[in-house]
C-alpha cells in the first residue's frame, strides 16, 4: 500500500459510514477485563428501547452495534441489573436510554459488568491532523484496544502505515498506546497487532 492510498484508508476509518453500511451484522459486548462476546442473527429492532422513567445505574456492559464489514455504528451501555441501555456517540455521556428487548437483554446476561467510567480516546491525531472522537473509526480503535487478548505478536511494524497519537481517560487510560499506527492488517503498538475492521472498506 503506497504512502498516498494509505493515508486515505486511515481517512475513512475515521468517517461517519456511509448510507451504504446499513445491515446489522453482531453486536460486540465488551464486559470487565475485555471478557466479550459477539452476538449475531440479530436485526435493528433488536435494539429497539422502550423508554422508561427509571434511570440506569450501577455496572454496566459495553455493547458495540457492527455493521457490514464490521463498521461501527452508535455504540451503548447495558445495565444488567435494570434492563436498561444507553446509546450514544458521545461515550461520555448516557444518552438516549430505555428498557432493552428482554431476549437481547438474556443473551448478555452472561458478560461481566464494568465498574466505574469506561477508558474512552480524549483526543486522536492521525499524521499531523485532528481527527474527531466521534466516529466510527474512533469507535473501532476502541473496541481493537478494549479486547487486548485477541491482538498477536508482531515483532516488526508492517510498511507503509499511518501513524496515530492519542490520549485517553478513564481508570486503564494509563496501559492504552499514546501512539500506535494503522497499517493493512490492523493496529499496530508495542510489538503487536489488533484486528480491527478492514480500513480499505470503511
Amino acid at each position: 500500500m503506497r504512502p498516498a492510498v494509505a493515508l486515505a484508508v486511515a481517512a475513512a476509518l475515521l468517517a461517519v459510514p456511509t448510507a451504504g453500511a446499513k445491515t446489522l451484522t453482531k453486536i460486540v459486548a465488551v464486559g470487565a477485563g475485555g471478557a466479550y462476546i459477539e452476538l449475531r442473527g440479530l436485526d435493528w429492532p433488536s435494539l429497539d428501547i422502550t423508554p422508561t422513567d427509571v434511570a440506569p445505574s450501577g455496572d454496566y456492559v459495553l455493547l458495540y452495534p457492527l455493521m457490514d464489514r464490521n463498521v461501527p455504528a452508535r455504540p451503548g451501555r447495558f445495565y444488567p441489573a435494570s434492563g436498561l441501555a444507553c446509546f450514544s456517540w458521545d461515550r461520555t455521556v448516557l444518552g438516549t436510554c430505555g428498557r432493552l428487548a428482554d431476549g437481547l437483554a438474556t443473551r448478555l446476561a452472561g458478560v461481566p459488568a464494568v465498574r466505574g467510567e469506561p477508558t474512552l480516546l480524549r483526543s486522536l491525531v492521525r499524521g499531523r491532523a485532528p481527527a474527531g472522537v466521534l466516529s466510527s473509526g474512533a469507535i473501532a480503535i476502541e473496541l481493537a484496544f478494549n479486547r487486548p487478548q485477541l491482538s498477536r505478536r508482531a515483532p516488526k511494524r508492517p510498511k507503509n502505515c499511518i501513524a496515530f497519537r492519542a490520549t485517553w481517560a478513564g481508570p486503564n487510560a494509563a496501559t492504552r498506546p499514546t501512539r500506535f499506527w494503522s497499517c493493512a492488517g490492523g493496529l499496530w503498538t508495542r510489538g503487536r497487532a489488533y484486528p480491527v475492521a478492514s480500513l480499505s472498506s470503511l
